[in-house]
């Protein structure tokens, strides 16, 4: 008996792991396609759920999809309406793997299959590189070699349960026992596939009848929530949001099953004609799943609104995606993107408020003129300081952001992209600084007393007048597809007029300054304003050729943001 259980316990580690292989060889032959189509193929309830069934099945993980999804919702490229239908979608894709279990597993040979898929895929996997796509294909045969081999052994060993052990006492108790086994069994090793595969086992061996297996898969397709439950206890709101979503779906469509479909289950298959007893409990999997997807997909976009009352946080996806582990590059670029805009905006906002410039001074259209207004309404609340340390803040997070995406396999595009990011990051940084650094000589200049307010006034006013020119030209660039050759021109054109704007204002001050208080201090604080204005502006009209270029790049990537 002790060892019929000890191999069982191997031929499920065997499973398990043969499961995982074949996940990860599908993931590397369809990853980066896979992510563009869960970009672009999400925007009604039924897109959802169906990509979210049909990416399932493809990649046999609905843990995997999960992972994509919360990546793309975290990095606000998918809302949370959209990615509940995926994750809906997601529970008729697991039924996928009872199909080919009990099409393949218990009608064909296993050794027929599982050793040369073994032998063939361990080949592929030896004398390729790690990289190359033949290595992801012998991952993908020896997965699915394992999986069988696994299987294999497990039925082998119940096979041999009933000579041994009273099978009875596996039986006729009440079908809530076995919903409740399958879904601690399925909690406990994290996979409602191996627990479907361990039921069509016992199943096989007549260990269990149909209503009992019935109720062991509703049990497993509610335990499968437990490894999203677990996941979301730490990290975004949004990642809560998910798992409540989920486990509300589930329980309501698996307890409906449980009361209302498991009672007629014997007499429905007598009815259809199914003679094999394996394919009933596939077709009944099949069925609750896709009854529950077709009974929420119309009432998704209300169950999604009552899913965001609760565990809200802050808007903020750069932060969102800094908490998850394994960022997704194709969500978390474009994101970074638009994160990157808005901390220039709030940059120019702030820099703008440290010079005594209202936005509505700015010669620019209504809607530039409102997303300026939006970042400025931080500083309704904040001093311009506080503002400064949070966009110290956003730079530290795509820094780490950046770190984290470097650890992934990247292509060239995405590697001189992140490189464009972060120098562009640092930028932004260093123009907020220099214009920080100087807003308390600034505020010196506004109190000038009388010997001195002539030469001051002129100054601030003439620093104000180019900003003014500087930031209509620019904000434009950031906020809207430009003609890449006429801005250039501009571009160049207004580092010529920044270098003379500057000796402009040291000759001004000079010339407008008492000559009592040539060597004063005042004159060196009027002179360090047009030094460092000089230095930030440079760094801004630079940042405005990064952005181009990461534009550009975004451009040629396949899930990009819109800009």
């Amino acid at each position: 008996m002790l060892f019929i259980v000890w191999e069982m316990l191997i031929g499920l580690g065997i499973f398990l792991y043969g499961m995982s292989r074949l996940e990860n060889g599908i993931g590397a032959l369809s990853g980066a396609r896979m992510k563009s189509w869960l970009a672009r193929s999400t925007a009604s309830p039924l897109a959802s759920a169906s990509f979210g069934a049909l990416v399932t099945t493809i990649l046999q993980s609905s843990s995997m999809v999960g992972l994509l999804v919360l990546a793309f919702a975290s990095a606000g490229s998918m809302p949370l309406y959209n990615a509940i239908g995926v994750l809906i979608g997601t529970n008729l894709g697991t039924t996928a793997t009872g199909w080919i279990v009990a099409t393949l597993g218990f009608k064909l040979d296993f050794a027929t299959l599982a050793l040369p898929l073994l032998g063939i895929g361990g080949l592929m996997q030896v004398l390729t590189e790690p990289e190359k796509r033949l290595y992801a294909w012998g991952k993908t045969a020896s997965g699915l070699g394992l999986l069988l081999f696994g299987l294999m052994l497990m039925k082998d060993c119940v096979g041999d349960l009933p000579m041994q052990w009273d099978i009875h006492l596996l039986q006729n108790y009440h079908p809530a026992i076995y919903l409740f086994a399958g879904l601690i069994v399925t909690a406990l090793i994290q996979s409602s596939s191996a627990t479907v595969m361990l039921t069509l086992t016992a199943l096989n061996a007549n260990l269990i009848n149909l209503p009992e297996a019935g109720a062991l898969v509703i049990g497993a397709d509610l335990g499968t929530t437990g490894t999203t439950v677990l996941a979301s206890l730490t990290g975004p709101g949004i990642k809560r949001q998910l798992a409540l979503a989920q486990l509300t779906f589930n329980a309501v469509v698996d307890l409906l099953a449980f009361f209302l479909l498991l009672p007629i289950l014997p007499m429905t298959v007598q009815w259809l004609g199914i003679q094999d007893p394996l394919y009933s409990v596939v077709a009944f999997h099949t069925v609750l799943n896709l009854l529950g997807v077709a009974a929420f997909l119309p009432l998704l976009k209300p169950f999604s609104q009552w899913i965001e009352r609760f565990f809200k946080s802050p808007v903020d996806s750069l932060t969102l995606l800094a908490k998850i582990p394994v960022p997704i590059p194709e969500a978390a670029l474009p994101a970074m993107v638009q994160a990157l805009q808005n901390m220039w905006l709030l940059a120019a906002a702030n820099t703008l408020h440290i010079l005594g410039i209202s936005p509505h001074q700015l010669t620019i259209n209504a809607s530039h003129l409102k997303r300026l207004t939006d970042a400025a309404k931080m500083l309704d609340d904040d001093s311009h300081l506080q503002v400064y340390q949070k966009i110290k803040h956003r730079e530290a997070a795509i820094v780490q952001l950046v770190y984290q995406l470097q650890q992934q396999r990247l292509s060239k595009l995405q590697s001189r992209q992140l490189g464009l990011m972060q120098e562009l990051a640092r930028g932004i940084v260093y123009t907020s600084k220099t214009i920080q650094d100087i807003s308390g000589d600034i505020q010196q200049l506004h109190n000038a007393d009388q010997i001195t307010s002539t030469a001051a006034s002129w100054q601030l006013t003439q620093q104000q007048i180019f900003l003014r020119e500087l930031y209509t030209t620019t904000l434009p660039a950031i906020l809207d597809k430009q003609d890449r050759g006429y801005l250039q021109e501009q571009l160049k054109d207004f580092e010529t007029r920044n270098d003379q704007h500057f000796h402009d204002m040291n000759n001004g001050v000079y010339h407008r300054a008492p000559n009592a208080l040539k060597s004063e201090p005042e004159l060196s604080i009027q002179l360090n304003v047009n030094w460092e204005i000089l230095h930030a502006s440079r760094s801004l009209l630079h940042s405005i050729e990064l952005w181009q270029d990461i534009v550009d790049d975004s451009a040629s990537i396949p899930i990009a943001a819109s800009l």
